[in-house]
């Protein structure tokens, strides 16, 4: 996590505090006094848990201990008046520093943060919990391209509601992939778009799993030529 961030994230932290005692804080959430200390002088990496914590004991969401301030979407048209998106309809969604795999999948530390993206609100559901990732490979092209960012909700792990549906998932301890999701008895199909790659490199059936995926895909920031 960058230094700025990691300074408002503290002056946050710090403003929820209050006049509340960092021991009694350490009894309630595990978050030891000297390592709230330091996080609130920005100093110090937070783990994503270290902030989930913190947040439910606040009452807020972890987003929030971000300050992040949507920016206005406008456009001038000449002398015309600014048009655009209004702030309310944009939500900032925190983003991992690791990139996860559009191919056979890459390690990632699903704790360790790189900011936040904006996402429109019409994607989030009320209850949703979020994450954004980079990804990376060709398998899923032409949907989802390298260097793309897709947004997570990983509530919505049941496999008998996600079968046809784009999904982050691993099939080892670390590495995510992001693939079309289908059951197929006692098997999970991971499925790539792109055919080419699933020939050379083999079509991903494992046995079925807990766990295996992390949340369903709903949204991605496009890029475009």
């Amino acid at each position: 996590m960058d230094y700025d961030l990691n300074i408002k994230i503290g002056k946050m932290l710090h403003k929820l505090r209050g006049n509340k005692n960092l021991t009694q804080i350490f009894r309630d959430t595990g978050v030891s006094d000297r390592h709230l200390s330091l996080l609130e002088r920005g100093i110090g990496n937070p783990t994503l848990d270290t902030l989930k914590k913190l947040a439910d004991y606040y009452g807020v969401k972890v987003i929030d201990l971000f300050e992040v301030k949507p920016i206005e979407y406008k456009i001038q048209i000449g002398k015309e008046k600014l048009i655009g998106e209004r702030t309310s309809n944009f939500q900032p969604v925190p983003l991992l520093r690791d990139a996860c795999s559009l191919g056979t999948g890459y390690e990632i530390n699903e704790k360790d943060l790189d900011g936040a993206v904006l996402i429109h609100t019409k994607w989030l559901r009320r209850n949703g919990e979020y994450q954004a990732i980079w990804v990376k490979g060709d398998s899923m092209s032409p949907l989802f391209e390298d260097g793309e960012i897709v947004a997570v909700d990983t509530k919505l792990r049941n496999p008998v509601s996600l079968k046809g549906k784009f999904v982050a998932c691993h099939i080892g301890n670390y590495e995510v992939m992001v693939k079309r999701f289908w059951d197929q008895k006692d098997k999970y199909y991971f499925e790539a778009l792109n055919k080419k790659w699933e020939r050379e490199n083999g079509p991903i059936i494992v046995p079925k799993k807990d766990n295996l995926i992390l949340g369903k895909v709903i949204w991605a920031w496009k890029k475009f030529d």
